[in-house]
């Protein structure tokens, strides 16, 4: 007879029983105690816990699935040796440029969605060109420039950079629905994106950069009205300028 998995008296001795075994050296499988409460391996995950006064299940050897597996494992995967990537999971390409592709990745650590920049070349001037982007576009902090969260190697030895993930559409495409009178846009409402994109290109330069690539393709405004200026692989940082001091 299986026990009710309602009955707290039932899990708790169910679990203290458990924890003695292994103390005691027992070499009972875990599938004869979870037989008793099935489907409720995160409330034993929780007693077990609980009574053993530990924060960790890998002891345990509970199969979690789910939030609470994750969560629990993180603390011990933050803390061991792992590769940057291992961070990261691509999902789909997003766009393919001559310089690098940029892909659509999960964050496993965050439980986010980002965007990842993954260098194509392997050369010296490609390797410099694209470590030059991830610092300068990592160095300017403004609302109108996509933020920069970590640079590193993937699986295959490629450097890559994740950002914030922006969905919406680029500003060639807001002219096209202002010419067309769709979705609301009007030269207004479209003259405001353009003085957001002018506001953070002013700070770059203030900060020493020079674009070099701004066009309406290069422009995002996002699902809530964010403006972004997109895309600082062909930016030039002047010398002696704040922006220089990473770069060197």
């Amino acid at each position: 007879m299986v026990d009710s998995p309602g009955s707290n008296a039932a899990l708790f001795d169910f679990v203290e029983q458990w924890i003695e075994d292994c103390r005691s050296g027992g070499s009972r499988p875990l599938r004869e105690y979870l037989e008793r409460f099935p489907g409720e391996e995160q409330a034993i995950a929780r007693e077990y816990l609980r009574l053993s006064g530990s924060n960790d299940l890998s002891a345990a050897r509970i199969p979690l699935t789910g939030p609470l597996r994750e969560r629990n494992g993180l603390t011990a995967h933050l803390s061991g040796p792992r590769s940057t990537h291992e961070r990261y999971e691509p999902t789909v390409e997003l766009a393919r440029g001559g310089m690098g592709l940029i892909v659509r990745a999960r964050d496993r650590d965050l439980l986010r969605e980002v965007a990842m920049k993954v260098m194509l070349g392997r050369g010296p001037r490609q390797v410099a060109r694209f470590l030059e982007e991830a610092q300068v576009t990592g160095q300017l902090d403004h609302p109108g420039i996509v933020p920069v969260h970590e640079l590193g190697l993937d699986a295959q030895g490629r450097l890559y950079f994740t950002m914030k993930l922006v969905e919406g559409r680029d500003l060639k495409h807001v002219f096209e629905l202002v010419f067309a009178g769709k979705e609301g846009w009007s030269v207004t409402r479209a003259l405001g994106v353009i003085q957001k994109a002018c506001e953070a290109v002013a700070y770059a330069h203030k900060k020493g950069v020079i674009h070099r690539d701004l066009k309406p393709a290069n422009v995002m405004v996002g699902s809530f009205g964010e403006v972004f200026v997109m895309d600082w692989g062909l930016a030039r940082v002047l010398q002696g300028t704040p922006a220089r001091q990473i770069t060197n």
